[in-house]
């Protein structure tokens, strides 16, 4: 059955948002060390992802076994001795920001997973096996064996007695607590109410309320607790006590959830899995904060205010919310809002996962009023353009901003949109449940995912799920397996609750089908892997065990990253359907109107299906790319060949029109009746059951070794600045395509600059690594010349031999490095000439190489695989007065440029001394001092550096590098771009090529001319 994926749908006009032109993939890397995640940042690059999604990076209440979501300390990175360790469970602060830093240099953004629901429930032990001696006893919920920096009035917490016998007073039995819940009612708001709170806006209660019984479960220990008279002690306890405490001797967390509803008061009050629950929440209108705000939702008491983690370490103790920058009185909600700028500023983190999200009210993350000081989602954001000199009014586009995305368990587009609102986007759980065996890949009618507004979710919704500037697609997490039934247990009181079955969907393949989909479709998307690092005593489930292409079950596993590296190549601008049926569904990606790619899923049990080879097989494919287009398949599983040349269906036969005519009806019926454009093309291919097949064009062809093979070098790049340790050579490759969007491709090249300690700075040196079909070093792609020699290669070990849950061994993970031991070195890229690329461009680590020009971040998210800090040629802050009459622009070396005749010398407000580009060299010697650029590189010799240089072949005498153009040749060029304009008949002066017109050919010649006199 066909069906249109229009058809009976009421659209929301929604506000369309300037979205970069190629989503963002990410690795979710769990259960790993540090160190061994930097060692792998090659193969992470080079499979094809773009950023990491790293675990929490701070002290966890268990130590070193602690995950990181049960908190302690949330200014110990790795570098205290707190919980038995000084290290966390990923290693210590030093290998974290080297971490980071590393990640950058290779063009992956890093985004950490936070919390913000809860500290740990020092009384839980998450981890099967671990004894409560194994983590140096107890903490209290405050006292002096507290949580750094809290008191246990920041946390939702309950007066309480010990029952008699076990039963409270409401009946309950078996309670180690009885507590007392004041009466609570909802608190309408901007979010449709369900805000809950147990005072009025003068802080008096509202009376009444009962007693509930706070429960242990299989996995705590003890509910946590302390004397009242303890908790007194504590700063900030409210004085005087309210009513409801006469008669209770604790204060106790507060109870377990048990209903999960959104919004309801369990959710917002109680804890997560015993979790301390923390009061964030914030009572507030469009106008501004209401005069209960600042309270505890489920006391009423005032939040306590003091100085927090007043450390002697200086970079624990600096406030930079303050100047001075001194310690200063905070609530739990401003040290929260502190703690993720210090965490940002501190790593250099490029975004964050927001744990729990519903657990937390909406307005703690948004900015609800102007000037809100409880902005969470802001607060990354404005210390995101901070960090990266952006100044960033738009701070959803996607567009030098931080990622920020929140984890809410529901498929209900109601109960995230409040989140979404408030600034950040979310994990895409309504498609996750679609593609998880409800409905589409895993139920054999794939075409309910192809309606282009997700029914219920029209405003942010798309294809099955949250459209791109609402939601993060995945299919597994550390949460969650990849589909349901697929957990070996359901009951956490299993060692093996964590694990997913190893057979079935993650041997056979299943899963790729999902992937495929979320990979190639127009949002950002996770893949999950746990390094295969996967241990019974982590709630963490066992990840994708082929994420980075792993050696196990006879070989290299390339499914998932060969369909990874297709989704980089071609998964570029907007989605678009070719057709649509039960099992089979065929879209395009086209850039501005133009086929990039193309992705045909098989989601049918019954075997192949195939299009355009017969009759019997069905109609053809109808698309965008103009015939004669040559396509490849990306992933290896097309049953009709790996390489098709897209078809003019006026030249088919007259048998074959019939299937021509059927593809294009095809399209009709899922464009709104829209017929392909003309001069469109068909294809053919064929698909296994349960498969896929990507068909994008090629970028490059491998040299053949002939004579005419096209070679490419930049010669003597010097090494002098690059620091010890590994480090990435970037190469991109564009193609023109007739008709089509150009072709994209991208390899990085590891080079390891030994230090003192010789490749031990670059990791363990290994047996040599057998020669790899996508290593474009063995391809003959690349050459480097290191000093006059070919650079030798290296293999380093960057991950041990491991075992997934079964016990079925992976191999240790090595990968191949180019020794640069020397002053310098010369590239040389060889390519066929029957597929040369039209652009090659270079970087090493984040510095554009000749002759390539800059490769930007901000039209085309990270396809050149790093995001710029600040474009080439732009100028930092700073003005000052250019040359000539009239005003313009200036860096803050001094160097200006303004509009209009004459000559002057600008001047411009800035430090000579300074170095305000970061490249290493003072404002007063940098060739280009508003642009990055230690290599200082000057390819005409006229003191203007190459990214900076408008005329970068020509020495020139201008600020720009250009000549100066006398006023005749002035004169000239605007009369020519006049006639233009006006479209006069030529003559002489403006006819430069002399063949009877004025266009763009005698502007280009004029203006050529006059620039070339000096050269």
């Amino acid at each position: 059955m066909l069906r249109s994926p229009t058809a009976g749908c009421v659209f929301v006009v929604v506000t369309a948002m300037a979205l970069p032109a190629r989503a963002e993939l990410i690795l979710q890397y769990f259960e790993t060390p540090w160190a061994e995640i930097e060692a792998r940042l090659p193969e992470v690059k080079n499979a094809g992802y773009d950023a990491l999604w790293l675990p929490p990076p701070t002290k966890g209440t268990e130590g070193v076994r602690d995950v990181g979501f049960a908190v302690y300390d949330r200014f110990d990175l790795g570098d205290r001795s707190q919980r038995g360790t000084v290290a966390t469970r990923y290693g210590t602060h030093a290998e974290l920001q080297s971490l980071v830093a590393a990640a950058h240099r290779f063009g992956v953004r890093v985004y950490f997973d936070v919390v913000m629901n809860h500290q740990g429930n020092p009384n839980t032990i998450e981890n099967a096996g671990v004894a409560a001696d194994d983590i140096g006893g107890f903490v209290e919920l405050g006292g002096d064996d507290g949580f750094p920096g809290t008191s246990v009035w920041d946390f939702h917490v309950l007066p309480a007695r010990i029952p008699n016998n076990g039963q409270c007073d409401d009946g309950g039995t078996g309670c180690p607590f009885c507590a007392r819940q004041p009466a609570a009612t909802v608190d309408g708001d901007a979010f449709g109410g369900n805000q809950w709170r147990v005072v009025d806006e003068q802080g008096v209660s509202l009376g009444a309320g009962a007693e509930v019984c706070v429960r242990q479960d299989s996995t705590e220990v003890r509910v946590a607790s302390m004397t009242l008279a303890e908790a007194l002690l504590d700063p900030g306890a409210p004085s005087p006590l309210p009513a409801f405490f006469d008669g209770y001797t604790h204060v106790v967390r507060a109870p377990r959830m048990t209903n999960f509803d959104d919004f309801g008061f369990e959710v917002s009050n109680w804890s997560l899995l015993g979790l301390n629950d923390l009061a964030t929440e914030q009572y507030a209108t469009g106008d501004g904060a209401r005069g209960i705000d600042g309270r505890n939702s489920i006391l009423g008491t005032p939040l306590p205010t003091f100085v927090r983690n007043d450390r002697d370490d200086a970079d624990r103790a600096t406030y930079r919310f303050s100047t001075p920058t001194t310690p200063h009185p905070e609530d739990p909600r401003a040290w929260l809002l502190r703690w993720i700028r210090w965490l940002m500023l501190d790593t250099g983190a490029d975004g964050f996962r927001l744990d729990a999200i519903k657990h937390v009210w909406p307005n703690f993350y948004g900015e609800d009023f102007p000037d809100d000081p409880i902005a969470f989602n802001k607060v990354i954001q404005d210390t995101y353009d901070e960090l990266h000199g952006f100044n960033d009014a738009n701070d959803v586009d996607l567009v030098d901003d931080a990622a920020i995305f929140g984890e809410d368990f529901t498929g209900s587009c109601d109960a995230l949109r409040p989140y979404i609102v408030g600034g950040q986007r979310v994990l895409d759980f309504p498609l996750f449940f679609n593609i998880g065996g409800r409905a589409g890949i895993h139920s054999g009618d794939i075409g309910q995912l192809s309606v282009k507004r997700t029914p219920g979710c029209e405003d942010i919704g798309a294809f099955g799920g949250l459209n791109r500037g609402s939601g993060i697609a995945f299919v597994q997490s550390h949460d969650e397996c990849g589909a349901p039934g697929t957990a070996f247990t359901t009951s956490n009181a299993d060692a093996r609750f964590s694990r997913c079955e190893d057979g079935g969907v993650y041997r056979s393949g299943a899963t790729d089908l999902s992937h495929a989909f979320i990979l190639t479709r127009d949002a950002d998307a996770a893949v999950f892997y746990d390094g295969n690092h996967w241990s019974s005593l982590s709630f963490v489930r066992s990840g994708r065990a082929d994420a980075l292409g792993d050696s196990f079950s006879g070989g290299p596993q390339t499914s998932l990253v060969s369909t990874v590296r297709a989704a980089r190549r071609m998964a570029r601008g907007s989605m678009e359907n070719l057709l649509v049926g039960d099992n089979a569904w065929a879209y395009e990606r086209d850039v501005d109107g133009d086929a990039a790619g193309i992705v045909v899923l098989n989601d049918g049990e019954g075997g192949d299906v195939g299009f355009g080879n017969d009759a019997n097989q069905g109609a053809f494919i109808a698309t965008r790319f103009p015939p004669g287009t040559e396509l490849r398949d990306l992933t290896g599983h097309a049953t009709f060949g790996a390489t098709q040349t897209v078809l003019d269906p006026a030249l088919l036969a007259a048998a074959e029109q019939p299937e021509v005519q059927e593809a294009r009806n095809r399209f009709a019926l899922v464009n709104d009746g829209l017929q392909p454009p003309t001069g469109h093309g068909v294809v053919f291919v064929g698909v296994p059951a349960r498969s896929f097949v990507i068909l994008a064009p090629p970028a490059f062809d491998d040299p053949t070794g002939a004579a005419d093979d096209v070679v490419l070098e930049i010669a003597a790049i010097p090494l002098a600045t690059l620091a010890a340790g590994v480090h990435a050579l970037h190469l991109r490759f564009v193609r023109a395509v007739a008709g089509a969007a150009e072709a994209h491709d991208e390899v990085v090249v590891p080079l390891c600059v030994p230090g003192a300690g010789g490749l031990s700075e670059c990791g363990s040196v290994a047996a040599g690594a057998a020669a790899s079909p996508d290593d474009v070093i063995d391809r003959g792609l690349v050459e480097i010349v290191v000093d006059g020699a070919i650079a030798l290669r290296r293999s380093i070990e960057t991950a041990p031999a491991r075992a997934l849950p079964d016990n079925a061994a992976v191999a240790r993970a090595v990968v191949d490095l180019v020794i640069v031991d020397g002053a310098a070195f010369d590239l040389r890229v060889h390519t066929a000439l029957a597929l040369a690329p039209t652009l090659i461009a270079a970087r090493l680590d984040d510095e554009d190489l000749l002759p390539g020009p800059p490769l930007q971040g901000s039209t085309e998210r990270f396809v050149d695989g790093f995001v710029r800090l600040r474009s080439p040629g732009e100028p930092a802050e700073g003005e000052g007065e250019g040359e000539g009459e009239g005003e313009g622009e200036g860096d803050e070396g001094g160097e200006g440029e303004g509009e209009g005749e004459g000559e002057g010398e600008g001047e411009g407000e800035g430090d000579p001394a300074a170095d305000d580009d970061g490249d290493g060299v003072a404002n007063g010697d940098d060739l280009c001092p508003s642009a990055g650029d230690p290599l200082q590189l000057d390819f005409d010799e006229d003191a203007v550096g190459d990214v900076c240089d408008r005329c970068p072949d020509v020495a020139g005498s201008a600020g720009n590098g250009c000549p100066a153009l006398s006023a005749d040749e002035r004169a000239r060029v605007l009369r020519i771009a006049v006639a233009i304009a006006t479209d006069s008949p030529p003559d002489a002066d403006v006819d430069v090529d002399n063949n009877g017109r004025v266009d763009v050919v005698d502007l280009d010649q004029a203006i050529g001319a006059a620039i070339e006199k000096e050269d």
